[in-house]
């Protein structure tokens, strides 16, 4: 998981691994413009109107304003991809297999021995030696256990597919909403002034070259996650 806010997550077990985070802080589109600290001191009451501050939304406490979390690391994008696969690439017996799409796992029984896919209009094979690890997200992971015969059985015999396992595998699966709120400002940021073809031009190289600059951050600083009434046991907005 990312390490976030060092002030306060850092130390807490789960959040040193591959990926990194890096917290909205002082302004690359202005350097004049101060960090919202870490800390409720560092906030202003009126800025979260009433709602509780969060020091890491990812963390114990998510309900509140926070500060947003980025995947970066040193100006770029710290994925899974980087983080994982880049370094494993140098083990020779790591493949990856791509233009491929998976359409099932292999099941001995009820244990998952490799994974069956198509790639190129070939359907291939990948067996495990010892274990079989799916990680295809929210919305892939259950479609390929229902695929595989691991699912609600009664779900899954209305689509032809032979049950294996009964299983309440994609039950509570829901969107990810969200609210966006657009202001106008009296005058011209610091962000609108930096979409001048050159200027961009030039924050970009500053990106690609140093991994610093307006082109390494998102222009967006706070997230919230709060309730639209108190007696909700976790936020729903």
């Amino acid at each position: 998981m990312p390490t976030s806010c060092p002030t306060s997550s850092a130390a807490r077990p789960g959040r040193a691994g591959p990926i990194s985070g890096a917290a909205a802080g002082r302004s690359a589109w202005n350097g004049r413009a101060r960090a919202i600290r870490c800390t409720r001191r560092g906030w202003k009451p009126r800025l979260a109107g009433g709602f509780p501050v969060t020091d890491d939304y990812n963390g114990e406490r998510p309900e509140g304003f926070g500060r947003s979390q980025y995947s970066i690391r040193d100006g770029r994008r710290s994925s899974a991809a980087t983080a994982y696969l880049v370094p494993a690439r140098a083990r020779e017996t790591f493949i990856i297999a791509t233009g491929a799409q998976a359409t099932r796992l292999l099941l001995r029984g009820t244990h998952a021995v490799g994974v069956e896919y198509v790639q190129n209009g070939q359907v291939m094979r990948a067996e495990a030696a010892r274990e079989v690890i799916l990680c295809g997200g929210a919305f892939n992971t259950p479609q390929l256990l229902m695929l595989s015969g691991i699912g609600p059985a009664e779900h899954l015999r209305g689509v032809d597919i032979t049950p294996v396992v009964d299983l309440p595998v994609g039950r509570n699966l829901q969107d990810h909403l969200a609210v966006f709120i657009n202001l106008a400002r009296p005058a011209a940021g610091p962000y609108r002034r930096a979409m001048r073809a050159d200027r961009m031009g030039l924050a970009m190289a500053q990106a690609y070259l140093f991994g610093t600059g307006p082109g390494t951050v998102v222009p967006g600083g706070l997230h919230a996650f709060v309730k639209t009434r108190p007696d909700l046991a976790v936020p729903d907005g």
